[in-house]
């Protein structure tokens, strides 16, 4: 109790990445803990989980009015003035979502906030200066503490861009920003582009008629998915929005 109530003054941002971390009530319980820590804000991050949070009734805890990209939420909410940033995310595998953290935090900027990374999968680590948080945090989820470390998948030169793909499962369709361009061959999918022209993909299968469709990519920036974005079956609902219906 006495260190619930050390924390009871702080602002935690949370962002939710996912339909599995809603899907599977990771996201609710991991709120729900947080709220006994302090005022809690959440959104999504991305916008594959938005199906699920209105299926779950869940669009009065986790704003899904912004469809910004989960380090893009993150870096908001620590530029409004959070004292804790928090990810949550439900992935494939530990290791994919492991790596998922991984690559936010080497999308964002955080050098005063902390960053405390909840993985459903199974791992929970902070990037600095909330240690106690994280240990009182993993007890009562009974997730092991993971030391997390910023990654970067991509590699830079002039007019070429090289970019690799981690955690993908050998079989899963791939898509770049919504398109399938084919199937993985192996746990590594990498994509090259001079002059934001895809002239290459190794460890994949290409399918040619979706490889045509994309002009030209900013590949540094680009959606690249791999699998089914949802794997559990839920009840859907339809909400009204102030400007349309939204059929789920």
């Amino acid at each position: 109790m006495a260190i619930i109530e050390h924390f009871c003054f702080m602002r935690i941002g949370v962002i939710v990445h996912g339909a599995e971390a809603i899907d599977s009530g990771f996201a609710l319980k991991t709120i729900t803990m947080l709220k006994k820590f302090g005022e809690v804000s959440s959104c999504l991050g991305g916008s594959m989980g938005r199906t699920a949070v209105i299926d779950h009734s869940l669009e009065n805890m986790i704003d899904i009015r912004h469809r910004e990209r989960p380090s893009i939420a993150l870096q908001r909410m620590i530029d409004e003035g959070c004292d804790v940033a928090c990810l949550v995310n439900h992935g494939k595998t530990l290791e994919t979502g492991i790596l998922f953290a991984e690559l936010v935090l080497g999308r964002i900027k955080a050098e005063d906030v902390p960053v405390l990374l909840i993985e459903g999968a199974g791992a929970i680590g902070c990037t600095s200066s909330c240690g106690e948080l994280t240990e009182s945090l993993a007890s009562s989820m009974k997730l092991p503490v993971y030391p997390f470390n910023a990654k970067k998948t991509i590699e830079y030169g002039k007019n070429h861009i090289v970019r690799h793909i981690k955690g993908v499962l050998p079989g899963e369709l791939v898509q770049i920003n919504g398109t399938i361009i084919g199937r993985a061959r192996g746990p590594e999918i990498t994509v090259i582009t001079d002059n934001s022209v895809i002239t290459d993909i190794k460890g994949c299968d290409v399918k040619v008629h979706g490889l045509e469709k994309l002009k030209q990519v900013d590949l540094a920036n680009a959606i690249i998915r791999s699998g089914t974005p949802r794997h559990r079956v839920a009840n859907t609902r339809q909400i009204g929005s102030l400007k349309n219906m939204v059929a789920v």
